[in-house]
């Protein structure tokens, strides 16, 4: 069998065994990738994906500047982020690049990754939300650039597994802001490092050893900002609104004799909740009795304190982190579009792109919840455009060939798309249930357990609980509902949303001054379902 080959399909006979034992020659033999479709054999390695990025540009070249696409997909840890990195790099290479412009493109990478990644049990650097980045060519030079962001991974600000991180840029500031640490209150009165709940898994001991490579990762951070124009203000309004996230998470409240959320005051409380006010620029006394108490209004009635159960506050309170934080990222994605975009009008008509689509991998852990169905819907979603795109269109040029295509087959997922996507499938159900209020995640699963237990891709618990298993083109995973119905809801209390309008910190007020909702609601809400099937 010769291993030089670039090309499974001149083997011999495509069985599986065949295949795997012609791979495992190839990387024995230090043989490592084979295209068209890139296939990297040494997770180890830095991937390159240089030959495709040749491809897609000199495709761009040759069929009158017709647009292309690249789709990194893999499980994660497995390289995408990397192989997206020497993507651009080769294609900025290629247009014999150095302006400014190009280089700013090359400084985004370090910026979204100190947003957008953090450590997990698989990888150290993995990317916790999805991105489409379309580079734009006008006489084969880049000219502009877009991005697009998929399903930030919001849930992970306030709360991460065991042996996993919160987002990098917490950490780097940690390191960064360290000779600032009175003005964001990283100490308490005594000089000691101040420990927030956000950070659960950090230990001040091990952060002495990585000390100096956050520093590093800090210095590369501020340059890749000040490379794409942020200004210092708002590098400075920015990091406080960061720090003041952390703060938040030090809010602490207890049950009353009556049930309800009462704010503990204690020294460590009190600092957070100084800081706060000078970091987010809000009134604290009115943040405390948003976080505890709601004020619903109806028909023109008179408006009534609703208080606040312990669950209910803390909800309150981790919901306002995570709503900082997603528009704090999307506002970052939109200052980098504004730098590196291009006045269409200027070039209409000779303009193409070059779109690469990195997105998370498909994920199977020992407990899957909300975020890995939605992370594995994007995935079957791919895989669906793979399908598509490798047999589909294959088997319709054999038949116009006329070439018999009957051994080609495979299994289509569009079946399960449809179980999830359809008018009457499990994420309408999910959207339906949520506008309930007294719908519970059991509720949730009993109405799945009793819609869609027929479907050869649905298989409900055995034991009645808030497990149901999904027969994902990868292979089965199986999801726990457990707050299901809250992570779709994504809700912010109103009185929360307001105070946050009002901010003195200017990013915190134009980020929560654009786009909010009506005030006849309690809560300012965009289920996370709906915005999911928008995107995909």
């Amino acid at each position: 069998m010769e291993l030089k080959t670039h090309d499974l399909a001149t083997l011999p006979d495509l069985n599986e065994e065949i295949i795997l034992n012609f791979l495992k020659a190839r990387y024995t033999a230090d043989i490592i990738y084979i295209h068209k479709l890139c296939t990297n054999l040494n997770r180890e390695a830095p991937p390159h994906v240089y030959a495709l990025a040749d491809f897609a540009y000199e495709c761009l070249k040759s069929n009158s500047y017709k647009s292309q696409c690249c789709v990194i997909s893999g499980e994660s840890g497995a390289g995408k982020t990397e192989s997206t990195k020497h993507f651009i790099n080769h294609l900025i290479y290629l247009c014999l690049g150095n302006t400014r412009l190009e280089l700013q493109i090359l400084q985004v990478n370090p910026l979204l990754e100190a947003f957008g990644n953090a450590t997990t049990l698989m990888n150290d650097n993995s990317s916790r939300f999805g991105k489409y980045i379309e580079l734009s060519f006008y006489n084969n030079k880049v000219v502009g650039a877009k991005i697009s962001e998929y399903l930030l991974e919001k849930s992970r600000v306030v709360f991460q597994n065991k042996g996993e991180q919160n987002f990098h840029i917490f950490y780097y500031l940690l390191a960064g802001l360290e000779s600032q640490c009175e003005k964001y209150a990283l100490v308490d009165e005594d000089g000691h490092h101040l420990r927030f709940n956000y950070l659960n898994n950090f230990s001040y001991k091990s952060y002495k050893n990585l000390k100096q490579n956050l520093i590093e990762k800090y210095d590369q951070l501020i340059n890749a900002l000040n490379y794409i124009a942020f200004l210092e203000t708002e590098q400075a309004d920015l990091f406080a609104a960061l720090i003041g996230i952390l703060h938040v998470g030090n809010l602490e409240f207890e049950s009353n004799d009556e049930g309800y959320a009462t704010f503990i005051n204690s020294k460590e409380t009190n600092l957070s909740l100084m800081a706060i006010s000078e970091l987010l620029g809000i009134n604290t006394s009115a943040l405390i009795e948003a976080l505890t108490a709601s004020i619903p209004t109806a028909g023109g009635r008179d408006e009534f304190i609703r208080n606040h159960t312990l669950e209910a506050a803390l909800d309150a309170r981790d919901a306002l982190a995570k709503h900082v934080y997603s528009r704090l990222f999307c506002w970052i994605v939109s200052k980098i579009n504004k730098t590196l975009s291009y006045e269409r009008s200027e070039k209409a008509g000779g303009i193409s792109e070059i779109g690469i689509l990195d997105i998370y991998g498909f994920e199977h852990f020992q407990k899957n919840g909300f975020e890995q169905l939605c992370i594995n819907l994007a995935n079957e979603q791919i895989q669906y455009f793979f399908n598509k795109h490798i047999f589909s269109l294959e088997k319709d040029e054999y038949l116009k060939e006329d070439i018999s295509s009957i051994a080609i087959t495979f299994n289509d997922n569009q079946p399960l798309l449809e179980l999830f996507m359809g008018s009457s499938g499990i994420l309408k159900k999910l959207d339906d249930l949520c506008k309930l209020p007294r719908a519970t995640d059991l509720s949730l699963i009993e109405n799945f357990n009793k819609e869609f237990s027929k479907n050869s891709y649905y298989i409900p618990s055995k034991r009645c609980d808030l497990n149901f298993t999904i027969n994902h083109y990868a292979g089965k995973v199986t999801y726990t509902g457990e707050n299901f119905l809250e992570k779709n809801r994504d809700s912010l209390p109103l009185r929360v949303s307001e105070l946050l309008k009002n901010s003195s910190n200017d990013i915190i007020s134009e980020i929560f001054s654009n786009g909010s909702s009506p005030k006849e609601t309690i809560y300012t809400s965009y289920t996370v379902v709906s915005i999911l099937m928008k995107k995909l």
